[in-house]
């Protein structure tokens, strides 16, 4: 898995109003560069960033995953004992057909290990890597337009 995926790299999140125990981070095992993905079977919840505008008419789509985790990270914790790990950001294929093929190998990897898998950034246009993902599993699903 960690061929997929580079480390976050976001600077340490400023907590403004709380302290470091109550801060989100505090909930996630973090991959980084000194902390690498080893066992994914004692996590139940992934993060990870699709950091590829192409194909997208949102400018802006290639940083989206980190914008957001800038300010996820300033939430406060989640109760409980949360099994989460942030993978980080998903490389992106030579070509965009490359980063669907990648999404849907890191999605249907996920469902075989039961994890639930959490997308950040990207665009609609991500789409055909879920369908496959989850029609390979045979997973039914329905999706809600406005």
């Amino acid at each position: 898995m960690n061929d997929y995926f580079n480390p976050v790299s976001i600077e340490e999140p400023v907590f403004e109003h709380l302290t470091r125990q109550a801060g989100f981070a505090h909930n996630v095992t973090i991959h980084t560069e000194n902390y690498t993905i080893k066992d994914l079977s004692k996590f139940k919840i992934a993060l990870f960033g699709v950091p590829d505008g192409r194909n997208s008419p949102n400018t802006g789509s290639l940083k989206g995953p980190d914008m957001v985790r800038s300010q996820l990270y300033k939430l406060s914790k989640i109760p409980g004992k949360s099994k989460i790990i942030d993978l980080g950001n998903m490389k992106q294929g030579v070509t965009f057909n490359d980063t669907l093929a990648g999404l849907t190998d890191i999605l249907v990897q996920m469902i075989d290990e039961n994890l639930f898998p959490v997308i950040i950034g990207g665009s609609s246009a991500l789409v055909p890597a879920i369908d496959r993902a989850l029609s390979h599993k045979k997973i039914r699903y329905t999706l809600h337009g406005r």
